[in-house]
C-alpha cells in the first residue's frame, strides 16, 4: 500500500493531475472506472475499520455500546472536516 501511495504520489507531482485522470489518458474507460469503483470501495472499507477500532478503544475507556461510539466517533470526524480550515 505504501508503494502504491508513493508512486501515486511521484505520478501526481510529474504530471499535475491526479491517478485517474493519468489512467484517462493511457487506458480504456472501462478499466478507468473498475479502479476508481475498487479504489472508492478499498477506501470505504478502510475508513470502517479504523472507526470501528476507534470505537473499539473508546469501548475499553467508557462502558457502553461500541456501535454508538463508531456512530458518533464518524459524526464528530465528518464535523471536524467540514467546519475545521485545512490550513489548521
Amino acid at each position: 500500500m505504501t508503494a502504491i501511495q508513493l508512486v501515486s504520489a511521484r505520478i501526481g507531482r510529474v504530471t499535475g493531475k491526479g491517478l485517474a485522470s493519468n489512467m484517462r489518458v493511457h487506458y480504456p474507460r472501462w478499466l478507468l472506472y473498475s479502479a476508481v469503483i475498487l479504489l472508492v470501495l478499498a477506501n470505504v472499507i478502510n475508513i470502517a475499520a479504523d472507526l470501528s477500532a476507534m470505537g473499539a478503544a473508546v469501548g475499553l475507556l467508557v462502558r457502553g455500546l461500541q456501535q454508538l461510539f463508531v456512530v458518533v466517533l464518524g459524526g464528530v470526524s465528518v464535523v471536524l472536516q467540514i467546519f475545521i480550515p485545512y490550513d489548521r
